[in-house]
């Protein structure tokens, strides 16, 4: 039950700090922009454990987060949407502060 504590505190966090930046653009389509990459799994249970909590807290600010899988075993929770690599390296500073391996990419 603590993981599921730090998950839900992490997620709420990030969401916090990336409507206080106003960091996302106004569309949050895949495959366009830059993306922030908030943490991999091993597993898609977990992966989607992680999501559940990020979109609770994101959904009515409209952001989108999504699991990619990147690989065997291997399951990215990220935050995709923004339009600028200037925009997304902002949010990854912030995101790191409850995802400390969290990166950009570009979608």
């Amino acid at each position: 039950m603590g993981t599921r504590l730090a998950v839900v505190a992490s997620a709420a966090a990030l969401v916090a700090a990336l409507l206080a930046g106003g960091a996302l653009a106004a569309s949050a389509r895949s495959d366009r922009g830059w993306e922030v990459a908030l943490v991999h799994k091993h597993t898609l249970k977990g992966a989607n454990l992680v999501l559940a909590e990020v979109q609770k807290q994101s959904q009515a600010q409209g952001l989108k987060a999504e699991v990619e899988r990147d690989g065997r075993g291997d399951y990215e929770v990220s935050i995709t949407g923004f339009r600028t690599q200037r925009q997304a390296a902002a949010a990854r500073t912030r995101a790191r502060r409850g995802f400390s391996p969290a990166s950009l990419e570009r979608t």
